[in-house]
């Protein structure tokens, strides 16, 4: 399989089904950053996200996210909505811990609610656990993690959105994460920011 920019898009269609991380969905909601690099992704993220919307209103293209990149995405807005309300933006989980009643004064659920309907407005639909079928080689859905997490040196939630992919027979992935350039030899075509190193090689 193959890699790719998610700026291939202008020129050809999405393919049938894609799945979307966490990388990609943040950027639906948070405002540009001020960083040169970080707003580069970002016009980056919001084009893929354009051409995600589409697609969804041509009807040519099913756009899913997996529940753990909905659980990245959740625990990222959280903490950005809690900052502003503890002094040391380090420790932010600590003082929620402390100080839960910070999720309400933060408004997270209102933000995280802001969050879901951007999505469902944009196209993308979240993977439900009772979409994921069971494996045929009765390989358990942690295993199977556990098999990418030491094949391609793969983080858990990677390893997760990875495990959702193959059981949905997904082949093609987009993300801001160089670390899926590493799934391109498993079968699958990756779609990420052409400001990221791509493998020696590989198209």
């Amino acid at each position: 399989m193959s890699n790719g920019s998610i700026y291939d898009f202008t020129i050809k269609a999405l393919p049938d089904i894609i799945i979307l991380d966490s990388s990609i969905l943040l950027y639906a909601v948070f405002p540009s950053p001020t960083a040169p690099q970080e707003q580069r992704l970002f016009k980056q993220a919001r084009f893929f996200l354009q051409r995600v919307n589409q697609a969804f209103q041509d009807r040519t293209c099913n756009s899913l996210a997996p529940l753990q990149a909905i659980t990245e995405c959740f625990h990222k807005i959280t903490l950005t909505a809690v900052a502003p309300l503890v002094q040391d933006k380090a420790d932010i989980f600590n003082e929620l811990k402390r100080r839960p009643e910070l999720i309400t004064k933060a408004e997270v659920p209102k933000k995280l609610d802001e969050f879901c309907n951007k999505l469902r407005a944009i196209g993308i639909e979240v993977v439900q656990p009772s979409d994921i079928p069971e494996d045929e080689s009765s390989i358990r859905f942690e295993v199977q993690m556990v098999n990418y997490i030491e094949d391609l040196q793969l983080l858990s939630a990677d390893a997760h959105i990875l495990t959702v992919a193959d059981r949905l027979g997904i082949e093609y992935v987009a993300s801001l994460d160089k670390d899926f350039l590493r799934i391109i030899k498993e079968g699958f075509s990756v779609y990420t920011s052409p400001l990221l190193p791509i493998q020696p090689g590989k198209r």
